[in-house]
C-alpha cells in the first residue's frame, strides 16, 4: 500500500504536539481505498541521539473501506527520526497490522515527509 501522510508538529516547552492524517490509500492493483486515518499518541525524545535512537513516533488507527465494500481495520506506529541541519524533513519505518474478517497480518515499511 501507499498512502499521503500528513504531519502538523508543534514544539512546546512541555513537549511536542502531533496532528494529521494518513490519507489516499492505494492497494497494490492501484485501487484506491476510502477512508483516512488520524494521527495520535505521539512522544519525541527531543534529547534522543538519531544515529542511535528513535526521536519520534506516532501512531494511527481506523478502518479503511475498500472499492469492493469490504473493511479493514488498520492500525501503524511511524518510528524514526527528524532529518538535516533545519529538521526540513522526517523519515522513519512504519510498522502495521491489518484485520479483515478475523484474520490479521503485520507489515512495516518506510516513511518520509518534507516542510
Amino acid at each position: 500500500m501507499t498512502a499521503d501522510l500528513e504531519l502538523q508538529i508543534g514544539f512546546r516547552p512541555s513537549g511536542v504536539s502531533v496532528g494529521g492524517s494518513v490519507e489516499n490509500f492505494f492497494d497494490a492493483s492501484d485501487t484506491l481505498i476510502s477512508d483516512s486515518l488520524t494521527l495520535s499518541a505521539d512522544a519525541s525524545d527531543r534529547s534522543g541521539n538519531p544515529n542511535d535512537d528513535v526521536t519520534f513516533q506516532v501512531s494511527a488507527q481506523g478502518q479503511l473501506t475498500e472499492a469492493d465494500g469490504d473493511q479493514r481495520d488498520l492500525g501503524l506506529l511511524l518510528v524514526g527520526d527528524f532529518l538535516g541541519a533545519q529538521h526540513e524533513a522526517l523519515g522513519g519505518a512504519v510498522f502495521g497490522r491489518v484485520e479483515h474478517n478475523g484474520l490479521a497480518q503485520d507489515f512495516d515499511g518506510g516513511f518520509i515527509t518534507q516542510r
